[in-house]
């Protein structure tokens, strides 16, 4: 447990090195948000369920904007090699890379998220579903992307191969959490689109750390 908490200790020190790496997905999010009411337009922008869709699509996008740098530096500067080699646990070493990629790109955003749903006219219960709902979708895809990315980091085309393959798992958890913040707004309870994605999860936390060492050792062959 100790050694998890200082892989997870040691990126998040990394990362505050290069700032621009943690503020890009959370500037990339307020750039969405602004984009929505100038397409769509003032009054449709206000519609219900229009503004927490906006803040779903946004949110998303931001956070998968990054997702294949979680190994980029791992592979070129060999700590991947040396981590196989030590004989250190690999799925707990994958388990801590994702946990910090979401610390340091997923909360961003999900606090970011808050004030402009405020701003942009959400209720407080509205607000607190999607608190809630996103916190849960952006740890889920932490966890898919991690895997996929150990697997297509560095390679030619690989963001765009990371995004086909990320895109099938990444449906469902979206579906259910704009389906959930939606159904708040038009006064529906949004338990079961909550326990649906607490379910998934927990699934993918239990596969994505079996999952993501695989693709290393396959990539490391």
């Amino acid at each position: 447990m100790l050694t998890f908490l200082l892989i997870i200790a040691s990126e998040l020190r990394k990362k505050s090195r290069n700032i621009s790496e943690v503020l890009y997905p959370t500037l990339f999010f307020l750039i969405c948000i602004v984009i929505f009411p100038i397409a769509l337009g003032t009054e449709k922008f206000e519609e219900n369920g229009v503004i927490s869709a906006a803040v779903w699509v946004s949110a998303v996008l931001a956070l998968c904007l990054s997702l294949e740098n979680i190994f980029m530096r791992d592979y070129a500067d060999g700590t991947i090699e040396m981590t196989i080699l030590s004989g250190f646990n690999l799925p707990v070493y994958c388990l801590a890379r994702a946990v910090s990629y979401w610390l340091s790109s997923g909360i961003s955003i999900i606090f970011a998220s808050i004030p402009v749903g405020f701003v942009l006219g959400l209720e407080s219960n509205e607000a607190f579903v999607l608190f809630i709902s996103l916190t849960l979708v952006t740890a889920t895809i932490s966890l898919l992307g991690t895997p996929i990315s150990a697997l297509t980091a560095g390679l030619r085309g690989g963001s765009l191969l990371l995004i086909i393959l990320l895109l099938p798992l990444l449906l469902p958890p979206v579906i259910f959490g704009a389906s959930a913040t939606a159904n708040i707004a038009i006064g529906l309870n949004p338990t079961p689109e909550l326990f649906f994605l607490s379910g998934f999860f927990v699934l993918a936390l239990s596969l994505s750390p079996t999952a993501t060492a695989l693709a290393i050792r396959i990539r490391n062959q």
